[in-house]
């Protein structure tokens, strides 16, 4: 990492910091852990960043490039619908 990126990287957590309680710090420190499994040279891990602000929406592969990125978006929305539905009360429609 080049010295501007960290330096970057640095005052976004310092400024985060102080506009953030204690349970955003916490869970973004734990973030910020789960992240590292997805880099370094022997990393197996992969990750998709989706953030929206309501009207527009940002996709980040994370040590994965485009492919795996909508890969992994579909993956994942298949087995949330099956836990949801596996949760869900029964209505005679859906479970």
């Amino acid at each position: 990492m080049n010295e501007k990126i960290a330096r970057e990287a640095m005052t976004a957590i310092e400024k985060m910091n102080n506009v953030m309680d204690t349970q955003q710090k916490e869970h973004f420190a734990s973030m910020l852990t789960i992240l590292t499994k997805c880099y370094g040279k022997d990393a197996k891990w992969r990750g998709a960043l989706i953030l929206s602000d309501g009207t527009q929406m940002i996709s980040v592969g994370i040590n994965s490039n485009e492919y795996e990125l909508i890969g992994l978006v579909n993956e994942s929305a298949a087995m949330f619908n099956a836990d949801i539905k596996a949760e869900a009360p029964e209505s005679g429609l859906y479970n």
